[in-house]
């Protein structure tokens, strides 16, 4: 379970860190520049993912669907320049591979603590895992299933609370994880 040589577990859960920072956060210009684009902080992930992915294929996998995300960002920041908007099926596929991918990418920080014999952080990234995928899940779901009837516009503020929530937990895993590698001689 050794980590690429050109570079340790730390750097890789620093390039996961963030990646996810950068396709979370929106800090637009008033002429709309993304000084944080969706696309690189996916390309971090990646790169991240790729430098963990002998430690377990979930990063592997996660990877790769990181690659998919970033390709999916650079085609939709490309169709806007030029006054296309995103195709909706294109959206929906977005969603579902981002839920994926970070489904794996716990999975992938589950299987490293699980080696360390850290069942507190396996706890914690299982319990993250399932808390993201059931309330983004349900941020979709939700007006999907209700068609064109009003879902309230507080059930929406609570999911987008909730989410914000478990995502701001998922990075404060990845950073102790970051700190973890250090310890454990990574």
């Amino acid at each position: 379970m050794q980590p690429s040589q050109d570079g340790g577990m730390a750097l890789a859960f620093g390039f996961i860190f963030w990646g996810l920072v950068f396709s979370l956060v929106d800090i637009q210009s008033a002429n709309g520049f993304d000084y944080l684009p969706d696309w690189l902080g996916y390309v971090l992930v990646m790169l991240g993912c790729a430098r963990l992915s002998s430690t377990s294929g979930r990063f592997h996998i996660a990877g790769v669907l990181s690659g998919g995300l970033a390709a999916i960002e650079a085609l939709a920041l490309s169709k806007s320049r030029i006054g296309i908007g995103i195709d909706a099926d294109l959206g929906v596929l977005s969603r579902i591979v981002d839920l994926v991918m970070i489904w794996m990418l716990l999975g992938g920080i589950m299987a490293i603590a699980d080696k360390w014999q850290r069942p507190d952080l396996v706890m914690r990234a299982s319990n993250r895992r399932v808390a993201y995928v059931v309330i983004l899940g349900s941020c979709y779901l939700i007006p999907l299933l209700a068609g064109s009837r009003n879902v309230g516009p507080m059930l929406g503020v609570t999911l987008v609370a909730g989410v914000l929530v478990v995502l701001v937990f998922i990075l404060q895993l990845i950073h102790q994880m970051k700190g973890a590698s250090h310890t454990h001689g990574w």
